[in-house]
């Protein structure tokens, strides 16, 4: 217990992968399926397809749950360093008194 006491967690590392972002490309692609959505060429995707709408900046998380465990044990192991720091000190303190 003494191990985990003084154990002190080192900082997250924060890392996104780049993109690459060409928007000209983008403008083409929706500027193509608009003309065949008016020509009736995605016939075979129908109705609800076209009516999709494309979202290029979206915030994905990729692991929804996994701040929460974390945060959660961090929380725990912060709750018995001060339970174990309150216990010493008044046990300073009570010798402290008496004596």
């Amino acid at each position: 217990m003494l191990d985990s006491f003084f154990h002190i967690q080192k900082p997250r590392k924060f890392y996104i992968t780049p993109r690459f972002y060409d928007q000209k490309k983008e403008e083409r692609v929706l500027r193509e399926k608009r003309i065949k959505m008016e020509m009736g060429i995605n016939e075979k995707e129908g109705w609800e397809s076209s009516r999709k709408i494309d979202y290029h900046g979206t915030f994905r998380k990729s692991k929804p749950t996994a701040g929460s465990k974390t945060l959660k044990e961090a929380k725990n192991r912060s709750n018995k360093r001060l339970l174990v720091l309150i216990v010493i000190l008044g046990m300073i303190a009570y010798l402290y008194l008496k004596f």
